[in-house]
């Protein structure tokens, strides 16, 4: 009986079944990759987001008015430097800016576990307790070099001067822009000032609108403010 070999039609059949398997692994492996790599993103863009918003909601939970110094401000003036405020670019309307003193400022992390004497901290960054002036805006105080993102600036004792002082640094390097807005009990504000006439008062919540590098879609969240009025008076 003779044997019947492989023609070559077969052969070519059988090489094209092997290639379009090996292609539809091949992009199966590729499009896991692309996967991977996506969800590793998200994992680290949602942790962004969760540190940025939860430090910036500590510092607004210690908002407090009293005495000359206290005060919440939005936007910050014009300092001496003359530099000019964000327009409002894709967040829209809003304060690129914002200042106020807290009774919960804390000590610049990169002094968490140096030992330096309680008198020499005292010299460089004001006295450790009590109130600060707190303020963030994506345009720093200082010089900042090349340095771009939202700034953190936090001076102690708090002075009436909302521009400058204390210590500044990078918070988040990621946020391309910030917009605060205050809800005053029955109404949206794109600005506030405690040390006007007619609000001397913290606002009832504060709205963050803010866009990470690189991003279309901003993302928002809102801090409602523990104390509304000046504490001891204040209508």
């Amino acid at each position: 009986m003779r044997q019947r070999g492989i023609s070559l039609i077969e052969m070519l059949v059988a090489l094209a079944i092997v290639a379009l398997t090996m292609g539809a692994v091949a992009r199966t492996y590729i499009f896991g990759l692309g996967f991977e790599r996506q969800y590793v993103r998200s994992i680290d863009e949602r942790t962004l987001r969760q540190g940025l918003e939860d430090r910036i909601t500590r510092l607004l939970g210690g908002a407090k008015l009293g005495g000359e110094s206290g005060y919440l401000v939005s936007p910050i003036p014009a300092s001496s430097l003359n530099k000019v405020q964000p327009g409002n670019g894709p967040l829209g309307s809003g304060s690129a800016s914002l200042a106020w003193t807290s009774w919960t400022g804390s000590r610049p992390s990169s002094l968490t576990t140096a030992k330096q004497e309680f008198e020499s901290l005292n010299s460089r960054f004001g006295p450790q307790g009590g109130a600060t002036e707190v303020a963030l805006s994506t345009v720093p105080a200082g010089d900042a070099g090349r340095l771009q993102g939202l700034f953190l600036r936090e001076q102690r004792p708090p002075d009436t001067d909302a521009t400058q002082g204390g210590e500044e640094g990078l918070l988040e390097a990621q946020v391309e822009d910030i917009r605060f807005s205050f809800y005053d009990g029955s109404d949206w504000a794109d600005s506030w000032d405690s040390r006007g006439a007619q609000k001397d008062r913290l606002p009832t919540a504060v709205r963050i609108a803010y866009l990470l590098k690189g991003q279309t879609r901003p993302h928002t969240f809102l801090v409602r403010l523990p104390l509304a009025k000046v504490e001891g008076g204040g209508s």
